[in-house]
C-alpha cells in the first residue's frame, strides 16, 4: 500500500505504539507491505521518502527485529549507526529511537516470543549487532520465503510451511543474538545508552514546554548536560541539531 500520510503508515505496526516525526522538507510518500503468518509471526516490509524520527516499544511476549535492504541508506538506532550489514533486535518491553533516512527500505519482523529458546530469556538485550554474513543471510532467506509465499497467494492456506518459516526465522534470530559474529563491532553501547536517556529526558521537556517557548539553556539544565552533549546526543539519536529541534517538535 502507499501513503502520502506518516500516521497512517506508522499505525500497521499495531502494539508497538510507533510515532514518527518527518524531519526532512517535502511530501512524504511512502510504502507499507505485511506478511501474516497467524499470530507466530508478521513480517512488515516499509520504505519512505523523507528523514523521520521513529519511536517505538516491544509489546510483552514478543520479539523484533529490523534489517535494511541492500541498497537502502544507513540509519541511526538507539544512539547507534546501521547499515545493510547490521541487525537491530529489540525484545518485549524494550524501547526503540532514533533515524531512518531519506529512501530508507527496511524489514520488520515481529515474533511471538514463545518460539525463541526458553521464551527468549537469553535476548533480553536491545542492539544493534554488526554481523554481514548473518545479515545478508537473515536478508536472503526473508526475500526467498516471501516470495514463495506471494507466489501461493497467502500463507494462510499453507499453515504447516508458515509455521516452519517462522521457526526458521526465530532459530536464526536466536543464533545471531546469543551467539555474537566474529564482526559484531558496536562496543560504544554504553556510550549510546547514555545518549539516548539525554535524548529522551531532553523530548520530552521539549514537548511539555513547547508552548511557552523553548530556551536551550533551560534544557540543558534540565537535564543536567552542557550544550555540546545535548547537541551531541541529537545528532547521534535522530541526526538533527539543535537548531532543527523547533521544527521537529512543532
Amino acid at each position: 500500500m502507499r501513503y502520502d500520510d506518516i500516521d497512517a503508515q506508522a499505525a500497521h505496526f499495531k502494539g508497538y505504539g510507533q510515532q514518527y516525526q518527518q524531519l526532512s522538507r517535502g511530501r512524504f510518500e511512502g510504502r507499507f507491505s505485511s506478511f501474516d503468518f497467524g499470530p507466530d509471526l508478521t513480517v512488515h516490509f516499509e520504505r519512505a521518502n523523507r528523514d523521520l524520527a521513529q519511536s517505538a516499544q516491544t509489546p510483552a511476549g514478543r520479539f523484533g527485529a529490523c534489517i535494511l535492504e541492500n541498497a537502502s541508506p544507513a540509519c541511526a538506532l538507539n544512539a547507534l549507526p546501521v547499515t545493510p550489514d547490521d541487525i537491530v533486535i529489540f525484545p518485549g518491553r524494550r524501547s526503540l529511537e532514533g533515524k531512518t533516512s531519506e529512501g530508507m527500505s527496511i524489514f520488520c519482523l515481529d515474533l511471538e516470543a514463545r518460539l525463541l529458546p526458553d521464551d527468549g530469556a537469553q535476548m533480553r538485550s536491545a542492539g544493534v549487532r554488526h554481523d554481514p554474513l548473518r545479515a545478508a543471510q537473515l536478508r536472503e532467506y526473508l526475500a526467498a520465503g516471501l516470495s514463495a509465499f506471494v507466489s501461493l497467494g497467502s500463507p494462510s492456506g499453507y499453515s504447516a510451511s508458515a509455521r516452519g518459516f517462522a521457526a526458521s526465522l526465530a532459530d536464526l534470530l536466536w543464533q545471531i543474538t546469543v551467539q555474537p559474529g566474529p564482526d559484531d563491532l558496536h562496543v560504544d553501547r554504553q556510550g549510546g545508552m547514555r545518549r539516548l536517556r539525554v535524548y529522551r529526558r531532553a523530548r520530552d521537556f521539549i514537548r511539555h514546554e513547547l508552548g511557552d517557548g523553548i530556551c536551550i539553556t533551560a534544557v540543558c539544565r534540565e537535564v543536567g548536560v552542557s550544550r555540546r552533549s545535548l547537541e551531541g546526543a541529537f545528532r547521534s539519536v535522530i541526526g538533527v541539531s539543535l537548531g532543527g529541534v523547533n521544527y521537529f517538535f512543532l
